[in-house]
């Protein structure tokens, strides 16, 4: 099972992920946390890698997070398309992190002075604001789960 996280930058993504990889057992996988554990990886082998090991943990039946924006119907169906390359067929379930941009833009000005974490232009968040679509069901996920200050306050099915 892919639990994939959809959220501007500071809404809480990899706070709740930490949280729920350990709750369930889970790998986490984001492009951030490939960029850190292989300093000096080229850009264009980071989302093949994410990709491969998502597959990887599908294939040996380990719950995985993906902990990436994942801001539009767009790059979510790329996600689904690249993993199932791999020959991987797979449940997902979508967390969408549904926070308003200032609360965003006060945590990334906060982070931004942890000099141990990436720089995140303010504008940047405003910019992925305007464009962030929320998940629906048509995508294909088993369930759209929202989180709101940390926690699951909705869960959205077909059944």
């Amino acid at each position: 099972m892919i639990h994939m996280m959809i959220g501007i930058q500071g809404s809480g993504k990899t706070t709740f992920s930490k949280e729920l990889a350990k709750e369930i057992n889970a790998e986490i996988v984001s492009t951030d946390l490939v960029r850190m554990t292989n300093p000096g990886i080229s850009e264009d082998l980071v989302w093949p890698y994410v990709y491969k090991k998502v597959a990887e943990c599908v294939k040996n039946n380990i719950e995985v997070i993906f902990d990436a924006t994942s801001i539009t119907p767009k790059v979510r169906k790329r996600f689904i398309d690249n993993v199932e390359m791999h020959s991987v067929k797979c449940e997902i379930v979508a967390y969408f992190f549904d926070v308003h941009k200032d609360i965003c833009v006060s945590r990334v000005e906060q982070r931004n002075k942890d000099n141990t974490q990436i720089n995140i232009p303010i504008e940047v968040i405003y910019s992925y604001s305007e464009r962030l679509v929320p998940p629906t069901l048509d995508e294909g996920f088993k369930c759209i789960k929202i989180v709101r200050d940390g926690k699951v306050v909705e869960v959205i099915t077909n059944e």
